[in-house]
């Protein structure tokens, strides 16, 4: 920290931080008076609205920005502070742009984009570059405790020939585009930091080392002098790490060394003109392809010392691939010392791995929420049982081939494990099943698929199956993998009740990390009296008829996942809690899921019109703190239900309907963008609730 010889308090130049007023030009005043200054410039909690277009800025293109930095100043944020771009529909956009300065900080607090709310040009053309904090040609500058979620592009950005830059303890979380870039610096620290979650538009990267080799010289990036330590990089849909460029670039003496990286699509992937990295002391677990990938060109590589763990099944010498100069050429690289080992489990972030930078909590606002994070581990919903017996499908004969008709092996594989607390194991592969015949779950077993599993519908014109059925079970798991329907390859248009996986009478139940998908009718089905359901971390997407129904049980609980893109026969909801004649739902709860894009409703809870004559009954279900983007219906629709509550959920673009059956009900907390509660019932409790409409 430097000696302040100035603070300025953006309160004090009008700023408001009410989630509701523009305060751009009010902190930029503060900036501006520090500037030169050595002093501080402070942001106290509160949401503070950013017009990040209202400036052009240099860099590429028609890059736009909110808050232009100055040299020696430190912007010093409560954590308990959000700076949130308002929605805009511009390609290029940040909050902070720290363009040609030195000795300029920022500490603390929380940027905040706009990615759930962008709008889309007319043009059409979308974009990938709206950043919370751009460094180009800053010198001597650190950030320091800083969240940055949920922009259009990139969290953090570093180019422009930046020099002697720092990140500690940084947070890029839910960004769409990269958690950070790094494209042209010499000597970057990054360190005691989280990037996670990144999803969007491709690379999708933790950290993206990716300097433009352009051929004139005056255009080209480097970046040399990289140190990432300490860090962790969690479930990024690209690398946790990547590195790449095009002749003449280069990228140079980077150390890499005592991270996390855990459930990437590779974790790290060191592309073309890579040179002069070291890669030393990192856990790296369950990548879904490659854990260390060294591509061609990518030369005088040193990778020892690192705990590397592949997915279940996988092939030790696939989890570090060095692949060979086209030319064959030599690489120079040093491969030693490292460990090596798959895992019989989906795996626990070991406890000596680096520590978790805990960032502090945003405050309540009026903030996106999206799609939770899924656990990187099994035994969320319930602790995975003592391991009995393990059992290979393939040594029944099972073939995975995609050809070969796999239902009596696998179900031999599930009888042999029976009441033994045993593990029947699927290994990579696609496993035809015969719907008509289907996968009977038995008691007091667990059926693991591995990820790159797919038990895939025969295809067929029955107009009742399932692939997975639990009937009758008490005490069983289905773990990972996919369940694949055969809506696109069935033979007839009849029926519509095709079931993924089917829970009928059956107690103690867990499904866990599924995806279950394009079945014929419902994705997953609860019913006849099931009792303590649980579906951990569950996807159910593009199912015909429902994504999961409940129809009878009680104590089922739905604990993230992905409910999306319901579509084909009516109700063509979400999530559809809806008991048949005399039937009897209680005690449902449904918490941290996202659900999307659904024809119909996105949670549909209650008693239907053409059952209400019967003792038909459903009491007891909370929706809380999930995530709802655009359904075709209203998110959340409750009819002939008392006694339930709606919850501290978000909303996008679709509202909530209490019907005018409802009575008794709570609807407090929620987040709703652009529309509407429509309360018709009696005397059902609405407080507390922020609608906002742009």
């Amino acid at each position: 920290m430097p000696a302040s010889a100035l603070t300025v308090n953006v309160k004090d130049k009008g700023a408001k931080g009410d989630g509701q007023a523009d305060d751009t030009a009010a902190i930029q005043a503060a900036l501006d008076e520090a500037a030169g200054s050595g002093g501080r410039v402070w942001i106290p909690a509160g949401t503070y609205m950013i017009d990040a277009t209202v400036n052009a800025c240099g860099g590429w293109g028609q890059e736009r920005c909110g808050l232009q930095m100055r040299s020696g100043v430190t912007v010093h944020m409560s954590q308990q502070a959000v700076l949130k771009a308002m929605p805009n529909g511009s390609r290029h956009y940040n909050i902070f742009h720290f363009n040609d300065v030195e000795n300029a900080h920022v500490l603390g607090g929380h940027l905040q984009g706009e990615r759930y709310a962008h709008r889309i040009p007319a043009d059409g053309q979308l974009g990938e570059w709206g950043s919370g904090l751009v460094m180009r040609g800053a010198r001597h500058a650190a950030i320091e405790n800083v969240t940055a979620r949920e922009f259009w592009g990139d969290g953090f950005y570093v180019g422009g020939g930046s020099q002697n830059v720092k990140f500690c303890a940084v947070v890029a979380d839910k960004n769409r585009r990269q958690g950070m870039s790094i494209v042209d610096v010499d000597t970057i620290v990054v360190q005691d930091s989280v990037f996670k979650n990144t999803h969007g538009t491709p690379p999708q990267d933790g950290i993206d080392i990716e300097p433009w080799g352009h051929a004139q010289e005056a255009l080209r990036e480097h970046v040399k002098n990289v140190t990432i330590r300490r860090s962790q990089f969690i479930n990024n849909a690209g690398r946790g790490i990547g590195m790449v460029t095009t002749y003449p670039g280069q990228i140079e003496n980077v150390v890499l060394e005592g991270n996390t990286i855990i459930d990437n699509s590779i974790g790290l992937g060191l592309g073309n003109r890579s040179w002069k990295t070291r890669i030393t002391g990192n856990r790296i677990i369950n990548s879904q392809y490659l854990n260390i990938s060294l591509e061609p060109l990518a030369t005088f590589i040193t990778v020892t010392d690192n705990a590397i763990t592949g997915r279940p099944g996988a092939s030790l010498d696939r989890l570090i691939v060095d692949e060979p100069n086209a030319d064959g050429s030599p690489k120079h690289n040093t491969i030693a010392n490292n460990r090596l080992d798959t895992l019989a489990a989906v795996p626990l972030l070991p406890p000596d791995a680096a520590p978790v930078v805990a960032p502090a909590p945003i405050p309540p606002a009026p903030v996106a929420n999206p799609s939770p994070t899924p656990a990187p581990t099994a035994g969320q919903c319930a602790p995975m049982p003592a391991a009995g017996q393990a059992i290979n499908v393939r040594d029944k004969g099972a073939k995975g081939d995609g050809r070969s008709d796999d239902t009596a092996a696998i179900q031999a594989a599930i009888d042999q494990a029976a009441g033994t607390n045993g593990m029947v194991w699927v290994p990579e592969g696609t496993y035809l099943i015969d719907p008509a015949k289907r996968l009977f779950m038995r008691s007091h077993m667990t059926l693991r698929l591995s990820d790159q599993a797919v038990l895939k519908a025969k295809p067929g014109s029955a107009g009742f199956y399932d692939i997975v059925r639990f009937q009758q079970v008490d005490n069983a798991r289905l773990v990972g993998g996919t369940v694949l329907g055969d809506r696109h390859t069935r033979q007839g248009a009849e029926g519509a009740w095709g079931t993924g996986v089917m829970v009928a009478a059956s107690s103690r139940i867990v499904i866990e990390q599924v995806k279950v998908q394009d079945a014929w009718g419902d994705g997953l089905a609860v019913t006849q009296d099931s009792r303590d359901v649980r579906l951990c971390n569950v996807v159910a997407e593009g199912n015909r008829r429902r994504g999961l129904a409940i129809a009878s049980a009680q104590d089922v609980l739905v604990q993230g996942g992905r409910y999306h893109s319901t579509h084909g026969v009516a109700p063509m909801t979400g999530i559809d809690i809806r008991p048949g004649k005399d039937e009897t739902i209680h005690n449902v709860r449904i918490t941290q899921a996202h659900v999307a894009g659904n024809r119909g409703y996105g949670i549909y809870a209650g008693v239907p019109y053409e059952v209400s004559a019967s003792s038909a009954r459903v009491s007891g279900v909370q929706i809380e703190g999930n995530t709802f983007e655009p359904n075709y219906l209203r998110s959340v629709t409750l009819e002939r239900i008392s006694g339930s509550s709606i919850r501290n959920n978000r909303l996008w673009h679709t509202g909530l309907w209490l019907t005018d059956t409802t009575s008794g009900n709570t609807v407090t907390g929620n987040y709703i963008h652009s529309h509407t509660i429509l309360d018709q019932g009696t005397a059902n409790t609405v407080s507390g609730n922020t609608l906002f409409t742009p």
